[in-house]
This record gives structure tokens, C-alpha cells and sequence, in this order.
């Protein structure tokens, strides 16, 4: 059985096949710059809306997501610890006005999930143990 690559090989001149994979490369090089694009435009707006929801007193639950979501994009981006500053934002509006919510469970295992360097192993223990004093809903 032959691959792909050996098929064209075969069948097609050497100049053809270099050109298709190199536009398939070139492809896929556009796609991820496009989603980094995306992802920053989405940044940009999930910050007026933190803006927006601090200039009009909203709940703390809204704060709490902006700051999730924002966290959330800035790990998609690359840009670690600016992300998980920003989940720890919301992580403290979580535990100071939302105690015993049930989305705090999750806010908690997402910021687990950002927390994958060695570096931060002390705060993974912390939110490890606060994670697991939570009650089962």
C-alpha cells in the first residue's frame, strides 16, 4: 500500500507535488494567523465589555465571567500569566460574593486547568483543596 505523498510521486511531476504541499502549508499558516486575529479581536471586545459592566455597578457574576473569558483568551493567545492573573480577578469576585454558587465549581477546575506549569504548583495545591471542600451539587 503507498501513501499519499508516494502516490503523487508517482503520478505527478516533483514541481506539482512541491507546490501542492506547499500551499497546503501556506494554508494552513493563513488559517492559524486568522484564528490569532480572531482571538485578539475577541480580546479586545470581552475587555469593553468588563469596561462597560464596572462603569454600570454590574453583578458580580458578570464580572467574574468577563474576567473567565478574557483569562480564557489570553491562554489561546499564548500570553500565560496574563491569563491567569485574570482568572485569579475572578476567582477572588467568585469566593468573596459568590460563596456556595454552583458555578464556582467550575470556575475552579477551568483555572486548574490553566494552572499546568510547574511554576505554579502552590496555587494548583490551593485551588486543588478549595475544589474539593466545595459540596457536590
Amino acid at each position: 500500500m503507498t501513501t499519499f505523498i508516494e502516490g503523487l510521486k508517482a503520478t505527478a511531476p516533483l514541481g506539482l507535488v512541491l507546490a501542492m504541499i506547499a500551499a497546503v502549508g501556506l494554508s494552513l499558516g493563513l488559517a492559524k494567523k486568522r484564528v490569532q486575529e480572531l482571538n485578539e479581536h475577541d480580546l479586545a471586545q470581552w475587555r469593553q465589555q468588563l469596561a462597560a459592566d464596572r462603569q454600570n455597578d454590574a453583578d458580580a457574576f458578570c464580572l467574574a465571567v468577563d474576567y473567565q473569558k478574557i483569562g480564557s483568551l489570553l491562554a489561546k493567545l499564548g500570553r500565560y500569566q496574563e491569563a491567569v492573573d485574570e482568572y485569579r480577578h475572578g476567582l477572588l469576585i467568585m469566593e468573596l460574593k459568590l460563596k456556595g454558587h454552583p458555578v464556582l465549581r467550575d470556575y475552579y477546575k477551568g483555572y486548574l486547568a490553566l494552572l499546568n506549569d510547574k511554576s505554579q504548583a502552590e496555587e494548583r495545591a490551593r485551588v486543588r483543596t478549595k475544589l474539593a471542600a466545595l459540596p457536590a451539587f
